[in-house]
Order: C-alpha cells, then structure tokens, then sequence
C-alpha cells in the first residue's frame, strides 16, 4: 500500500496547516521547487519566541532567488488557506479535513517561520488581513486543548508589529477587540 502523502514536503498527518503547503510545492515549477523546499526547511527552524537576525539574513537570501512578491503571494495563500473553516454542507460541517483543529508541532512551527518571513518586506493590505486571520485562527480556543496554536499566534502579532504604517496597526486593532 502507498503512501497517500509520499513526495510531499510534509509527511505528518494532513492538517490545515501542511496542506496548504504541500500545494504551494506542487504547484511551483519544477525549477523553483528546490528553492521553496530550502526556504520552507529554513520557515521550519523557526524554534524561538523571535527570530534571529542570523534568521533573517538567512531568510532573506532565501527569498532573494525567489522574489518578495512571489514569496509575499505566496504565504498569503498558504496563511488564507489555513485560517479557512472547515467546509460546511447542507448537513453539518464536512470534515474532509480530518485533523484540521490542533497543527502538528511541525506544522505550526513552520506556520511560525512563514509569519517571520513576512517582516522582510512592507506587506500589502491584503496579506496583512492574511496575517490576522491566521492569528484569530490560531488564537482560536478549541474545547478541552485552549488556544489551537500559540507560537503562530504570537509569532502573527509579532509580524503586525515589525510592519510599517496605520494598515499594519489598524490590524492589531482588530486583533485586540476580536481576541
């Protein structure tokens, strides 16, 4: 029997988080691959409350080759994607996405490495409201486990917080009153 998830990036459990990732992989040219799969590899040694300015400069020749706009578009699909809920039929709640609730250790620690990316470049309005909604997702509490994910929560203020202009305020305004 194969392995559903063999050649993904991400072998753990399907959850919101590593889905969405897997995705941006498989839809990147074959020549951009190895760059993603580098700059991913480095998202997952985000292990700190802050990044590093090691991290960061490392961060940022890894998003060089690829292009901040690319990037930048990139991890508001993947932070868009994840914050989603869960598709609702006309019968409840679809759970096609079978471990959706509580990311893997992997996953949200990636999640938080994205987030730290973010900070390299003034981010658009657009991928500011992605930054947010992965913070309420995250903040989310979710019976008997509390908050669904608290280092992408914290890692998302963070990010809001290293932004420029009123846009990136008017975020953590938003954050404030819905938290």
């Amino acid at each position: 029997m194969s392995d559903p998830h063999q050649g993904d990036f991400i072998p753990r459990r399907s959850d919101a988080c590593s889905d969405p990732v897997n995705d941006l992989l498989s839809r990147a040219a074959p020549e951009q691959q190895t760059l993603w799969r580098g700059l991913l590899q480095h998202a997952a040694t985000a292990t700190t409350a802050r990044p590093s300015t090691r991290w960061l400069k490392q961060a940022a020749t890894l998003v060089q080759p690829l292009g901040e706009r690319c990037v930048a578009e990139a991890v508001q699909g993947v932070f868009t994607r994840t914050a989603q809920p869960a598709r609702s039929s006309g019968r409840g709640v679809d759970h096609s996405r079978r471990s959706a609730d509580v990311p893997s250790d992997e996953s949200a620690t990636r999640l938080r490495g994205l987030l730290w990316l973010t900070t390299q470049w003034t981010a658009g309005a657009d991928l500011l409201r992605a930054i947010t909604a992965i913070a309420l997702w995250a903040y989310r509490k979710l019976p008997g486990v509390g908050p669904r994910a608290v280092k992408v929560s914290n890692a998302a203020v963070f990010a809001l917080s290293r932004q420029p202009g009123t846009d990136a305020v008017g975020q953590l305004a938003v954050l404030k009153t819905r938290v």
